[in-house]
C-alpha cells in the first residue's frame, strides 16, 4: 500500500461529509461516518480500510493509511 495520496476521490464519494483533506491526507470524522464503504471502494491506493476487531467502536469503522 502506498497510503493516501490526497486525490480527494473519497471526499467526492462520501454523502455524509465525513471526510476532509488535511495536509494532503484524507481524514475521516468518526462521528459523521456511517460505515457505508463507498469511500474505500473508490480509493485508488486502497488506503482506506475497515476497522474490525476488539476495541473498535461502532462509529470508528474506517481508517486511512498515511503516506510514509
Amino acid at each position: 500500500k502506498v497510503g493516501c495520496i490526497g486525490c480527494g476521490l473519497c471526499i467526492k464519494q462520501c454523502e455524509y461529509g465525513a471526510i476532509r483533506l488535511e495536509e494532503q491526507c484524507a481524514i475521516i470524522n468518526p462521528k459523521l461516518c456511517v460505515g457505508c464503504g463507498k469511500c474505500s471502494s473508490k480509493c485508488p491506493t486502497q488506503a482506506i480500510s475497515q476497522l474490525i476487531g476488539e476495541g473498535t467502536q461502532e462509529k470508528d469503522k474506517f481508517a486511512i493509511a498515511k503516506r510514509d
